[in-house]
């Protein structure tokens, strides 16, 4: 609800989106308040009401019984495609469930649509060695106790989307592999290669690690908290995501500029490499351009 002012006059404007929230009404009857009026009008409670064309739904009846099945199909996802059902399911967080013995998740109220955690065979791949970033070193030492494996979204046995779980701390806590972009690949410098480490909220990857961290045992939120959250950003859509590939874009500069950041962003304190070492600082220094420069002109 906004309200504007045009010639002295103010008008309510109520927005509602065209999204999957349907149908919408009132839980509690509202009648007009005009004093002038002999007879008020009265928008009834629980009643559905529709604009189909130019015709609106009558204020004293409710919608015809097809347009209101079709509202509560569109809320359940019934009319959508089985990708835009994925989406949809993934969202609905609360109702995954996971089999540890299987290292499964399955929806609870459609069970066809399920997630698979695979084991690699990285000899099999021809892999020299497991698959790994600079963070699976911020629990652990030289490398051991984390494995990356693959998981498969899948409905009714056939893959919809595959992509990267990692286990951590010897499989004590278990992400979906963050996502990652290149800012910058104009030097062939490693300190000037600008890697992005998020979650896109509004699609599978981020979806995924939301139920991981809600359904997998073990406390992996307090963990993404407490070491994670430094480095990686979280958005609620690939709009956002892209708006603030822009910023850097246009302020690439900045990454340059230690002065600007404070200690604790360039502290290497973790024994890695120099390569991971200094992946590391950049993303925390992205993490940091994003929470201190970026969102306060928004």
């Amino acid at each position: 609800m906004k309200t504007i002012t045009v010639e002295g006059h103010e008008i309510d404007v109520l927005t509602i989106r065209n999204d999957i929230h349907t149908p919408y009404f009132l839980t509690e009857d509202y009648t007009s308040k005009k004093k002038d009026i002999q007879k008020p009008k009265v928008v009834l409670k629980q009643n559905i009401y529709t604009r189909i064309n130019d015709t609106n739904t009558p204020i004293n009846r409710t919608a015809d019984v097809d347009k209101i099945e079709y509202l509560w199909r569109k809320r359940f996802g019934i009319h959508l495609s089985v990708e835009e059902k994925v989406k949809l399911y993934l969202s609905d967080i609360e109702n995954w469930v996971y089999d540890d013995e299987r290292a499964i998740l399955y929806y609870r109220m459609e069970p066809m649509f399920t997630i698979e955690i695979k084991r690699v065979d990285y000899e099999e791949k021809k892999c020299q060695s497991k698959r790994s970033e600079f963070y699976d070193q911020l629990m652990i030492k030289k490398g051991d106790g984390f494995t990356w494996e693959e998981f498969e979204i899948k409905y009714a046995n056939i893959v919809i989307y595959t992509h990267w779980v990692d286990y951590l701390d010897g499989g004590r806590y278990m992400i979906a592999v963050p996502q990652h972009k290149i800012i910058s690949n104009k030097s062939v410098r490693r300190d000037e290669m600008y890697g992005i480490y998020y979650y896109d909220n509004s699609n599978f990857q981020g979806l995924v690690n939301k139920i991981l961290i809600e359904h997998y045992p073990g406390d992996s939120r307090e963990i993404l908290k407490s070491i994670f959250n430094d480095f990686i950003i979280e958005f609620n859509s690939g709009t956002e995501l892209k708006k603030f590939v822009n910023f850097l874009d246009k302020n690439v500069e900045l990454l340059k500029n230690d002065k600007i950041f404070p200690k604790l962003v360039l502290d290497r304190k973790y024994e890695m490499e120099d390569f991971d070492a200094i992946e590391y600082v950049v993303a925390k220094k992205i993490k940091w351009l994003y929470e201190n420069r970026y969102l306060k002109l928004e």
